[in-house]
């Protein structure tokens, strides 16, 4: 794939992924459900608007990837936290994969012929096993600690200009606090605008900071697979 080709999916994800955030918790129903056997009866009485939920959330959770490309190589050899960070974010889109998956399947399991009880049984204790529970925690992890963890790197290095940084923190804390869906509307916007700002710096990197960010972006993965 050409350079330039590569970088304008990297500037696109970058606006995407939050974008496509937000449009998914807007159409999320599961505010809307008061324990896990509302869920599944809302579910069955809106398929559509779950499954549109999930189908966003999803596109989200691809989008990140390259977005936490881009990110790294925004910081190139310069700042390592931020390159760090940026490996954050993508692990955390990873992780929203498999939840948003299963959350697909439960279109059909909520308008199965299976007893309602026994969906909730299902349901919750695959919620309450380990491995969702770490993939759960991969996500609001990497996701929102990369995300700040970029912020800082760039008020360090000053490589974006200070608005950037400062609206995605802003963002992220009211996603984290999320008190109101109307702050999480807002929290979504502010998450957008910064990282299109960002995105507009990505897309002024001369050549030799693009190579650059490539080339220490493979030497963070190839660390990351040392160690595991």
């Amino acid at each position: 794939m050409p350079t330039s080709l590569t970088r304008t999916v990297y500037v696109i994800a970058l606006i995407a992924a939050p974008l496509l955030l937000g449009a998914a918790m807007l159409r999320d129903i599961t505010p809307d459900a008061d324990g896990t056997k509302e869920l599944l009866g809302l579910i069955a009485d809106r398929p559509g608007a779950w499954s549109m939920g999930q189908t966003l959330f999803t596109l989200s959770a691809i989008a990140w990837l390259p977005a936490g490309l881009a990110l790294m190589r925004l910081f190139g050899g310069r700042t390592p936290s931020g390159r760090w960070g940026g490996l954050l974010v993508m692990l955390g889109g990873l992780a929203m994969l498999p939840m948003d998956a299963a959350g697909l399947y439960l279109t059909r399991l909520a308008s199965s012929e299976v007893p309602i009880e026994q969906q909730v049984s299902l349901v919750e204790s695959v919620e309450g096993s380990a491995t969702v529970i770490a993939f759960e925690t991969v996500h609001v992890v990497g996701l929102f600690l990369g995300l700040i963890v970029v912020a800082v790197a760039m008020l360090r290095s000053r490589i974006v200009p200070v608005a950037a940084p400062v609206v995605v923190i802003v963002a992220i804390v009211g996603l984290l606090v999320n008190l109101h869906p109307v702050m999480e509307l807002i929290s979504t916007t502010l998450l957008v605008v910064g990282l299109a700002l960002t995105a507009v710096r990505v897309l002024r990197l001369s050549p030799e900071e693009w190579v650059d960010g490539a080339a220490s972006g493979a030497a963070s993965t190839a660390r990351v697979q040392s160690v595991s």
